[in-house]
Formats: structure tokens, C-alpha cells, sequence
């Protein structure tokens, strides 16, 4: 069946498609590819071949199971070793437009190549669960493209997400250790003692990302689930807390400006709600005691 799939080998560096276009090639006597570069998203499931794909300078060597990612406008360039040999390989091809639109659904989608892009990490090896399950979800969209069933759009449309998301779960599961994975509390714990460290900054889940290499839905998920709040109400509880404290020994205005809440109305609400009466008014309490 996976030979009725494969595709006729493209020259061009360009989509014809306006979301993304996916190729399975299987070819002997595979010449070298120059250096070049295009505007879209490159994912590589390699299958069979001795090849080299130098990307940005970093060498990623071939093999089966190996991912190799190429963010837009990064050069790169394709050596075969053994001509004599087929090089087998699926190419998935993703718009600037379309990866944009679901990067802003959720930043998983974006996982993999943020960190391609960041840390320069282009190519990555399987093990043979998520080759397979990559190998899968790859040969279901290629299945669904060469029919003609009813809602083949819509179906196809659902695939290549799915798709996407599944080269972002190798990448992530093969770059954050089983263990780490596995110790969800040990990332919680991680990034609430950054949050309590630093109140008096600004703190987004855009900023928590990049500190923890994450993705800023994850983060989310993890204060909902676990701590049971967002972060915006965490945080705010947390300043509001830590100003209950030093109001005690300082002063109010002192004490606003290292709070992290940027406006003294801001602040002067937030601590009413929560306490009940006005921090200067908490702080003649509190000192009288």
C-alpha cells in the first residue's frame, strides 16, 4: 500500500498549496541537493539512505527514524553518500500562515521548531514507537489526499494538525527526559519558586516559556490543574501576601513599588478586596498589634 502513496519527486521550492503540501519520496540514484533555502516550514521523517543534510552549517546526518527540521529562510543543503542506495524519506511542507494560526491555538504546535529556531537544534532521532506513530499519522494523510471520500477537505485539514502536533510530541519527548516528564510536581515546584522569587517583574506565561523552555499552554494547563488558579491570580495573591508582610515594618509607598503591581490604584484595590480595608489602614492594625 505505502508504494501506491509515494510521490514524484519535486524540484521546487515552493508551495502550491496554501496551508501545506506532504511528500513521500523513495528514490535510488538521488543526487545532491545545493544550498538553498524557502519561506515555508520543512519537517523530515527520514526512513532509508546515506544522506547528510547540512542545515545552517550543523550537520544532520540520516538514517532511519532521524527528524530533521528546517525553520523558514534557513539555508541547507542535501549529500548523498551512497547514490547507489534509495533514500527514502516523507517531506512535510507547512505556510508561514497556517503554522501562525495554530501556533496561536497552542504553542505546542510550535514546540519543535521554537526550539530549532532558539537553540539551533535541527535534527533528532526516534525510537521505533515514535517513528511508528509518526509513520502513521504521515501514511493516514497521505491515504486521505489520493482518495476522493466525502469530507476529504475537512479530514485532511484534521490530519496535517495532527500531524504537526506529532512531530512536536517526538521532538518533545525525545528533548525533555522521561523522568522530568514524568515529575510534573518537580516543574511546578520549579516554576513557582521563579514566580515567588520575582513578584516585582513583570511574569506572563510568554516570559515563563522561555525561562522553562516550555510552552506557555502548558504552563497554563499546569496552574489550572495543579495550583488551581491562573497565573495573572496566583501572582496577585502572591504580591498581595507579600505585601500584607512588609507593611508591618515599611513604608505603604515602599512597599507598593516592590510589590510588582505597576499602579498604586491597582494595588490599593486588589489589597481592599482581599483584606477587607485599605493598606493603610491594614498597616495601622497590624502595627498596633
Amino acid at each position: 500500500m505505502i508504494k501506491e502513496l509515494r510521490s514524484d519527486f519535486e524540484t521546487r521550492q515552493y508551495l502550491l498549496a496554501r496551508d501545506y503540501e506532504l511528500f513521500y519520496y523513495r528514490d535510488a540514484n538521488f543526487q545532491d541537493v545545493p544550498n538553498h533555502s524557502h519561506d515555508f516550514y520543512e519537517f523530515y521523517l527520514l526512513v532509508s539512505g546515506d544522506v547528510t543534510m547540512n542545515v545552517n552549517g550543523a550537520p544532520c546526518a540520516g538514517g532511519k527514524g532521524r527528524i530533521i527540521l528546517i525553520p523558514p529562510g534557513t539555508p541547507h543543503r542535501l549529500d548523498n553518500h551512497a547514490p547507489e542506495e534509495v533514500y527514502e524519506r516523507y517531506v512535510f511542507w507547512v505556510s508561514g500562515d497556517f503554522f501562525s494560526r495554530l501556533s496561536l491555538q497552542s504553542g505546542e504546535y510550535g514546540y519543535a521548531m521554537e526550539l530549532a529556531k532558539r537553540e539551533k537544534m535541527y535534527s533528532y532521532t526516534c525510537d521505533l514507537s515514535q517513528f511508528r506513530d509518526l509513520q502513521s499519522c504521515l501514511t493516514d494523510l497521505l491515504e486521505e489526499q489520493k482518495g476522493d471520500r466525502f469530507g476529504k477537505e475537512e479530514i485532511c485539514r484534521v490530519l496535517a494538525e495532527r500531524l504537526l502536533l506529532s512531530f512536536n510530541r517526538a521532538v518533545y519527548e525525545i528533548t525533555v527526559p522521561q523522568k522530568k516528564r514524568e515529575s510534573g510536581a518537580g516543574i511546578t515546584a520549579r516554576v513557582l519558586e521563579y514566580v515567588n522569587a520575582n513578584l516585582e517583574k513583570e511574569l506572563t506565561y510568554d516570559i515563563l516559556a522561555k525561562v522553562f523552555f516550555l510552552s506557555k499552554f502548558h504552563i497554563a494547563h499546569m496552574f489550572k490543574d495543579e495550583i488551581g488558579m491562573p497565573l495573572h491570580q496566583y501572582i496577585k495573591d502572591k504580591r498581595l501576601e507579600y505585601a500584607a508582610v512588609r507593611l508591618a515594618n515599611e513604608r505603604i509607598q515602599d512597599v507598593f513599588e516592590e510589590s510588582g503591581f505597576g499602579e498604586y490604584s491597582t494595588f490599593f484595590k486588589a489589597f481592599r478586596a482581599k483584606y477587607g480595608r485599605s493598606p493603610r489602614e491594614y498597616q495601622k492594625e497590624i502595627r498596633k498589634e
